[in-house]
């Protein structure tokens, strides 16, 4: 059965090792979720909050990553949307993310609007209007 859950400190060693050695980020369990199946993760997500004020709170999504060999399981799909629910009862208002021009296609399938060429974001709670799905 797939899972998405948080990040335990017990993760982070292998999610490094996954991400690789050219990693520059500091991996805070309280803003990862993992994706694993038969207790093996697939995958990961990271976000970090780029403006906190009040009314108007937003994050980027700084990680999203699927085991290539997972990538046409919607694994990616079943991640970000499990992600962009967690920061919407975290409360924040709007999210981003930064994509690889190789993975657009995949942030507008999942119905992202496109900011610029590689930049794609959406608003919460209405992201939750439409259903997404993907094969990513």
């Amino acid at each position: 059965m797939i899972q998405v859950r948080m990040c335990e400190e017990k993760d982070v060693v292998l999610l490094k090792k996954m991400l690789g050695a050219n990693l520059n980020h500091q991996l805070i369990c309280n803003n990862i979720m993992v994706i694993e199946e038969s207790k093996t993760i697939y995958g990961l997500s990271s976000y970090k909050v780029i403006n906190s004020d009040f009314d108007n709170p937003e994050a980027e999504i700084d990680i999203l990553y699927i085991d290539r060999n997972q990538r046409l399981n919607y694994f990616g799909d079943s991640l970000i949307k499990a992600t962009l629910n967690l920061l919407d009862l975290r409360g924040i208002k709007k999210v981003y993310i930064e994509s690889r021009p190789e993975d657009n296609g995949f942030f507008e399938k999942v119905k992202l609007k496109k900011e610029s060429e590689n930049r794609y974001s959406t608003q919460l709670p209405d992201f939750f209007d439409t259903a997404c799905r993907s094969k990513g």
